[in-house]
Parts: structure tokens; C-alpha cells; sequence
């Protein structure tokens, strides 16, 4: 990673659902190999496990699946007014395209008659 957070929702879920279960012991600490990290080891053990949590709708409860749902819980956590955000900057760019046009079709109008005449 180039930056400190870079990835987002993406390489939290990679990282949680990416340990393959190879572990190996250096200078008494236990890593954990893991295909999203970095160097391909890291010290935290597996933190989700197939089956750790019933839903009542059936919803998929495999590490891929809860691992989804942690990143897309702590992007809201960190983010919690990003769709209000999202929201106004929409509004923002139709009135600013609604304006632009008002103000080519009034500039239009107005010069008309004297664009003609030299």
C-alpha cells in the first residue's frame, strides 16, 4: 500500500476472509499467513470462522459473506453521513447544470441582435 487506509471496504473484507489456515512461529510470536497482506504473514490470528453466527433468513454465514458485512459496518462507522453528503452533491451539480444552461440560452438571447451587425 502506498497510503496509510488506501483500499477502503475492499481490503478490510480481503483481509478478513483471506487466511489460509498455514501458520509458523518466529522468535516466539505466531503468524498467520494471509493472501490480502502484505508480505503474506501477519500476526493477527483469524478473527471470523464458517458458521460463527446464525441468522434467522438464511442469510450466508461463511467467513467471504461475514467479512462483507464487517467492512461494510465499519465504512458507515467511519463515514456515517456519506449519503447525506452524496446526496447534496447531486442536487448541487443538477442546479449548477440547470444554471449554466438558464445562462447560455439568456446570453444567447441577448446578443443575438448584435452579433450580426459589425
Amino acid at each position: 500500500q502506498l497510503f496509510k487506509g488506501m483500499g477502503g471496504a475492499e481490503y478490510i473484507a480481503s483481509l478478513l476472509a483471506g487466511y489460509t489456515g498455514e501458520t509458523k512461529e518466529e522468535a516466539g510470536t505466531t503468524f498467520y499467513e494471509n493472501t490480502a497482506f502484505p508480505g503474506g504473514w501477519i500476526s493477527m490470528a483469524p478473527p471470523l470462522s464458517d458458521e460463527q453466527v446464525e441468522f434467522a433468513d438464511g442469510h450466508a454465514n461463511d467467513v467471504e459473506a461475514m467479512s462483507q458485512d464487517v467492512a461494510a459496518f465499519l465504512m458507515w462507522t467511519a463515514e456515517p453521513k456519506m449519503m447525506a453528503r452524496k446526496q447534496a452533491g447531486f442536487v448541487g451539480v443538477l442546479f449548477l447544470t440547470l444554471l449554466s444552461v438558464m445562462l447560455y440560452l439568456t446570453n444567447k438571447r441577448l446578443w443575438a441582435p448584435h452579433k450580426g451587425k459589425h
